[in-house]
């Protein structure tokens, strides 16, 4: 259905792309006189359609350093301001340390009963809202 939509389109009507091509080739005055509109405002909107046109021909370069070699990307990760390890926060002071991540990851199990299910019809029925504090559904 979609490859007879897109025929049926492009044999009544010009490409997408290339009216986008002709509204930024026109010269300013041109498409200003055209649209009835400043020639400021044309050049606004040649602009605008260059760009939209632009990834369909030249895709975009990689980040270079001073002497042309490319730069790849950098993956800062934060996990708070390093501490002793005798330094721990405060019950309830919103921090998460990565010992509280091991821990609670050593603290999981699996059921081994094969019938019990994680989610199911009993579920909903037993569940109640959780309250947060200080949080509101509005």
């Amino acid at each position: 259905m979609t490859k007879d939509i897109r025929k049926l389109i492009l044999a009544q009507h010009r490409h997408p792309l290339l009216a986008l091509a002709e509204v930024y080739s026109l010269p300013v005055d041109e498409l200003a006189k055209a649209l009835g509109c400043k020639p400021v405002e044309a050049l606004d909107r040649q602009i605008r359609a260059a760009a939209e046109l632009a990834p369909y021909l030249t895709a975009k370069q990689a980040a270079v350093d001073d002497s042309g070699q490319v730069v790849l990307p950098v993956l800062h990760l934060n996990f708070g301001s390093p501490a002793p390890a005798s330094v721990e926060a405060a019950p309830g002071d919103g921090t998460l340390s990565i010992l509280d991540l091991v821990q609670a990851q050593q603290n999981q199990w699996v059921s081994e009963e094969a019938g019990e299910a994680s989610h199911d019809k009993a579920s909903h029925e037993q569940g109640q809202p959780v309250d947060f504090e200080g949080e509101s559904d509005a």
